[in-house]
This record gives structure tokens, sequence and C-alpha cells, in this order.
């Protein structure tokens, strides 16, 4: 499914997004209004595997057929708001979220990867709005 060289962009993505991880495969998903959207599947050196969606702000191709023009400028604005939204809800116990996902057999959600994870996607946000 992987082009050929289409997913050298996304190696040293995937070894942050799993430590030390290899990218298996990368492939672009249709249906991105906002954003294009490219899907990977990396190999844990543990030995497992996890499926994680890309987005691409500002790449993806107008929608066909809207009844209106929607300016998507601010959804990097409103994503962030949902992350900071998610700690307030959490009243900053990041360990607390990263158990609440253990009865579901995501050991690989800890307390760690969420604060990589959320100051990542932060950091993407600031970098689309300008900031």
């Amino acid at each position: 499914m992987t082009e050929p060289g289409q997913a050298r962009p996304f190696e040293q993505l995937a070894r942050r997004i799993v430590e030390q991880g290899d990218l298996l495969r990368a492939w672009p998903l249709s249906g991105g209004i906002s954003a294009a959207m490219t899907a990977l599947e990396i190999a844990a050196p543990e030995g497992g595997r996890r499926k994680v969606v890309v987005r691409h702000y500002g790449q993806s191709e107008r929608p066909t057929g809207a009844a209106t023009d929607i300016d998507y400028a601010d959804l990097p604005y409103w994503d962030l708001c949902a992350t900071l939204r998610f700690l307030r809800f959490a009243q900053g116990n990041i360990a607390g979220m990263a158990e609440f996902f253990s009865p579901y057999g995501r050991a690989d959600i800890t307390e760690r990867t969420i604060r990589r994870d959320m100051r990542y996607f932060v950091e993407q946000a600031l970098i689309a709005l300008g900031a």
C-alpha cells in the first residue's frame, strides 16, 4: 500500500509516536475536509503494532458539492481548545487520564506518552496558527 518514497517523510514521525518503532506502511485516507490525512502502521520494538492517523492542515482538496464556503483557517485554534479542555477535564491529573485507558488494554497510553503527544499536538497547532 505504501508508494515508493511515500513513507520516507513519516519514518521520523513514526519513531516519535512509538519509541524505536519502525514504519511498516503509510497510505492516504480520503474524506479529510480541513486536512489531508495519512494512515501509518508502526511496529513497536516489543512486537506490537499501532495504527495512527496523521493530519496535514491546509493540504486537503476542497470538498465538491459544498453548500457554502467554509473557512477552516481557525480549525487549529479549535483543536488546541479541545486539547486544553481535555486537560482541564482531567483537572491536570495526567496520570489519572492514563489509568482510565488501562481497562481497555491500552498499556501503551501512559502519563509520559500523553504528555509527549499533547506537547507535539499543541506545537503543531501553534505552528499552523503562526504563533
